[in-house]
């Protein structure tokens, strides 16, 4: 009898020792919230699923990086503010411009043409160029850039006609971002640019508020702009980057292995996602192609550029040239 009550004591202690650690496992686990603007379906979702799963992979399990899209958490704006403030702990921001309201040399992405092709914007993004963004720029905000993940260069669709030079965005309501240089950059081509979020968008175009907009082609197709656009131009007038950012505070409380695998799993993201894009883009033509969109290939890029000097000029006496010399050096590699 003593022998099967020690048997149960032993038992029972077990069960509490297993019951202990495993509550202590459980609570090491830190859940992580990532929130982003784009869709589910969108290359940059696929690209932070991947990451999230690489993470938790090298870390046992220990970090878990939940990445909320759609605009759940807030839009592109209230996101940066939200993470530089610390109520988010991370956040995907679709382009180094949206954060020009905090820091005005980000507003140099929204240069039209400032990258001749998606090559030497790489080549940028990866050199000086995006060193000089991210320890002068974005960190200063108090945020901690690991990288900067693919989104492509930016096409206009609209409603009314085909646009190949800059006489045909005249008179053209177009949405853009509520970004002072965007804005600028369109009304000197024609158009008359209509500030606007995102999520707000499709609806826009459906009701007709709007006549077009301008976006990379993953957010045209995954946001389906083109259910409601009759008219899609390869202008290429900017290219964008999206900077995935932590809460300063957010990244000092991980030590120093567990940066290296967040950086690690960042860069891989990265690469990801520039794959995906080159592969999605030639397909995303011509699923868009076939949904009834005609596609303006022959765009006059030199008339472009010339109607938003003006722009360039007012950035570089504002804000000084060191940026433009970066993006020569990438040009010149």
């Amino acid at each position: 009898m003593k022998s099967l009550k020690l048997s149960v004591i032993i038992a029972g202690c077990l069960c509490l020792g297993l019951a202990l650690g495993y509550a202590k496992d459980a609570s090491a686990v830190r859940n992580i919230q990532i929130g982003h603007a784009y869709a589910a379906q969108h290359p940059m979702h696929f690209a932070m699923e991947a990451f999230a799963a690489d993470v938790k992979k090298a870390t046992n399990g220990e970090i878990v990086f939940e990445i909320v899209p759609s605009g759940v958490l807030g839009g592109e704006i209230e996101l940066i503010q939200q993470t530089i403030g610390g109520m988010l702990d991370g956040s995907l921001i679709g382009a180094i411009t949206m954060f020009q309201g905090f820091a005005p040399k980000a507003a140099i992405e929204d240069l039209p043409f400032l990258f001749t092709d998606r090559l030497v914007a790489h080549k940028a993004i990866d050199g000086g160029f995006g060193t000089y963004i991210a320890e002068k720029v974005i960190e200063p905000l108090g945020l901690k850039v690991v990288t900067f993940v693919e989104h492509g260069f930016r096409q206009v669709t609209n409603n009314k006609r085909a646009i190949a030079k800059p006489e045909d965005l005249a008179g053209l309501k177009l949405r853009v971002p509520p970004l002072a240089m965007r804005v600028e950059a369109f009304k000197l081509l024609g158009a008359n640019p209509v500030p606007m979020a995102l999520p707000e968008l499709f609806t826009a175009l459906q009701q007709g508020t709007v006549d077009g907009q301008e976006n990379p082609l993953a957010t045209i197709e995954s946001y389906k702009f083109n259910e409601v656009q009759k008219f899609l131009s390869l202008t290429n007038h900017t290219y964008t980057s999206a900077p995935f950012v932590f809460n300063a505070d957010t990244w000092k409380s991980f030590d120093e292995p567990t940066q290296k695998i967040i950086l690690e799993a960042a860069a891989k993201a990265q690469a990801m996602s520039r794959d995906l894009y080159a592969k999605y883009e030639k397909e995303a033509l011509d699923r868009i192609k076939a949904s009834g969109v005609t596609i303006t290939t022959d765009v006059d890029y030199d008339a472009f550029a010339a109607k938003v000097k003006p722009v360039w000029e007012a950035f570089g006496k504002k804000n000084g040239t060191e940026l433009f010399d970066l993006v020569k050096q990438a040009e010149a590699q």
